[in-house]
C-alpha cells in the first residue's frame, strides 16, 4: 500500500509562513542587537574622549596653578624688597628656576641702565655686554621681532639671530618686554646653552614675572623719589635754619662795625688823611653792601617760615614808584643814567605794605642801573589794569642770555653777562622782588634781549590775598 502526502488540514497554520516570520523576527533582534553594539561603542568612546578632555582640563587647571603660584610668591616676595637691585635679582632668580633655564637676565632701563645676570653657566659670554649695550640689544630685538610689544620665543639663536646669540654665549632665548605706555622700561629673558622650544605655559609665567616687577619697580622709584623729596625738604629747612642764625648773629657785629665806622668819618678820632679817609669809605660801602644782604637773608627766612606779615594801608602807586626814583637818582647820575618816570597820575590806589613793595621797586631799579652802562635810560611807566596797577621797568642794559632767562627769579643767580662785566651784586635782588609781589597776590615777568636791554612788568592786583 503506498503512501501519499496529505495537504495540510484545512485552517492550520503553515509552517512555511511560520518560519519567515521566523527569520524576520530574528533579522530584526539582530539588527537591534547591532544597533545597540553601535550605540554602546559610540557611547563608550564619548566617555573616553570627556575622560580625556577633562584630564587635559584638569592637567591646565594644575599648569595654571603652578604658574600663578610661582607669579604670586615672587610678587609677594618682590613687594618686600625695598631696592631695584633686589627686585631684579629676586626676578632673575625665580623665573630661571621655575623654568629650569641656563641663565635669566633681567634688565632695567630707568632710572638708569641695569642688568643682573643669574646663571648656572661657569664662563662669561664673549664679549660681555654692558647694561647699555644690553638695552640695545633689547630694543633692537623688540623692534625687529615684536613690533606691537608682545613676547619673543627664539628657538636657536645660532640659526635666527647669530649675532645676539655669541654675545649672550647662549643658544636659545624668551625675551618679555616690560612697557610704561609706549616706553620700553626692561625685560625679563630667560635663556638656554642648547636649542630649546618656549612653551606657551613658560612664556606666561615669564609674562606674569615681568608684570609684577613693573608694579614694584614703579613703587620703589615712586618711594625713592618720596624719600629722595623729604630728605632735600630737611636739608632745606636745615639751610634756611643756619641761614636765619647766621644772619641774626650778624647784625651785632654789623652794627657795631657800622657805628664806629661812622664815628672815624665824623672826626671823633682825629683827622683823616686822604688816604685813610679813602680807606675807610670802601671798608663803609662793603658794610652797607653786607648789610643788605643781612637783610635781605632775613626777609628770606620770614617768608620762608611764613612769619612775614603784611602791614597794609593805602598806597598811591605813583608817589611809590616816584620816590624809589629819586633815591636811586644820585646813583645813576654817577654813571652817567638817566631815570624817567611816566604815568604817575590817575592811578588806582592799591592796599598792601608800603615798606616791602618799596624794597621790590628799589631792587627792580637798582638792578636796572647796575646793569646800564653809560649814557643808557631807565624808563618806568605805569597804567591801570582793571582794578590793579602794572608797572613796567625798562633799561637799555646788558641784558640776559636768552638760555639764563628762566633762572633769573632763583636766588643767588647771576647771568654770565654780569659775571663778565664784573658787576657787584649778590643774586637776591629780583629773587625778593617776585617773593615780595607774589606775597601781595601779583606777578612778575621779564622780558630781555642780550645787548639791548631788560624789561622787568610787575603786576598788582587792588590788594593782596587774605
Amino acid at each position: 500500500m503506498s503512501m501519499r502526502q496529505l495537504p495540510p488540514p484545512s485552517g492550520g497554520p503553515d509552517p512555511a509562513a511560520e518560519i519567515a516570520l521566523l527569520k524576520r523576527q530574528l533579522a530584526r533582534e539582530r539588527a537591534r542587537r547591532s544597533e545597540a553594539e553601535d550605540i554602546g561603542e559610540r557611547a563608550t568612546g564619548d566617555l573616553y574622549q570627556t575622560i580625556q578632555e577633562l584630564r587635559n582640563v584638569q592637567q591646565e587647571l594644575l599648569v595654571n596653578l603652578e604658574r600663578a603660584k610661582v607669579v604670586h610668591e615672587l610678587g609677594r616676595e618682590l613687594r618686600l624688597e625695598p631696592t631695584i637691585a633686589g627686585l631684579r635679582d629676586r626676578t632673575a632668580t625665580a623665573t630661571a628656576r621655575s623654568l629650569g633655564a641656563d641663565r635669566c637676565l633681567v634688565y632695567v632701563a630707568d632710572p638708569q641702565p641695569t642688568v643682573t645676570d643669574w646663571s648656572v653657566v661657569s664662563s662669561e659670554p664673549e664679549p660681555s655686554l654692558s647694561a647699555d649695550g644690553y638695552g640695545a640689544t633689547v630694543q633692537r630685538l623688540v623692534a625687529q621681532r615684536a613690533p606691537t610689544g608682545g613676547s619673543i620665543r627664539i628657538h636657536d639663536l645660532d640659526v635666527e639671530a647669530p649675532l645676539v646669540g655669541r654675545a649672550l654665549g647662549v643658544r636659545a632665548m624668551a625675551l618679555v618686554p616690560m612697557w610704561l605706555g609706549p616706553r620700553l622700561v626692561g625685560a625679563v629673558v630667560p635663556m638656554s646653552v642648547t636649542p630649546r622650544d618656549w612653551t606657551d605655559a613658560e612664556l606666561t609665567i615669564c609674562e606674569g614675572v615681568a608684570h609684577e616687577l613693573g608694579l614694584n619697580l614703579v613703587q620703589v622709584q615712586a618711594h625713592n623719589r618720596d624719600r629722595r623729596v623729604r630728605r632735600l625738604e630737611e636739608i632745606d629747612r636745615a639751610k634756611d635754619a643756619f641761614v636765619s642764625n647766621v644772619s641774626h648773629e650778624l647784625r651785632t657785629p654789623l652794627a657795631s662795625i657800622s657805628g664806629y665806622l661812622e664815628m672815624v668819618t665824623d672826626g671823633e678820632f682825629g683827622p683823616l688823611s686822604d688816604e685813610l679817609g679813602h680807606a675807610i669809605g670802601v671798608v663803609s660801602r662793603n658794610a652797607a653792601r653786607l648789610r643788605r644782604l643781612v637783610e635781605d637773608l632775613l626777609m628770606f627766612s620770614a617768608y620762608d617760615g611764613a612769619g612775614a606779615k603784611l602791614d597794609t594801608t593805602l598806597v598811591p602807586p605813583g608817589r611809590l614808584v616816584r620816590d624809589c626814583a629819586e633815591s636811586l637818582r644820585p646813583a645813576a647820575a654817577a654813571k652817567d643814567v638817566d631815570i624817567e618816570v611816566h604815568n604817575v597820575l590817575g592811578l588806582h590806589s592799591i592796599r598792601g605794605d608800603r615798606a616791602q613793595l618799596e624794597r621790590a621797586m628799589l631792587n627792580l631799579m637798582s638792578n636796572a642801573v647796575k646793569f646800564t652802562p653809560a649814557g643808557g635810560l631807565i624808563s618806568i611807566c605805569l597804567a591801570n589794569d582793571r582794578d590793579g596797577v602794572v608797572v613796567d621797568v625798562t633799561d637799555t642794559g646788558i641784558g640776559i642770555p636768552a638760555a639764563e632767562q628762566h633762572q633769573v627769579f632763583t636766588r643767588f643767580f647771576r647771568s654770565s653777562l654780569s659775571t663778565q662785566a664784573e658787576v657787584p651784586g649778590t643774586g637776591l635782588g629780583l629773587a625778593l622782588a617776585k617773593t615780595i609781589v607774589e606775597l601781595h597776590g601779583g606777578t612778575v615777568d621779564l622780558v630781555s634781549e642780550e645787548g639791548k636791554g631788560t624789561t622787568v612788568t610787575v603786576s598788582l592786583p587792588p590788594r593782596p590775598p587774605d
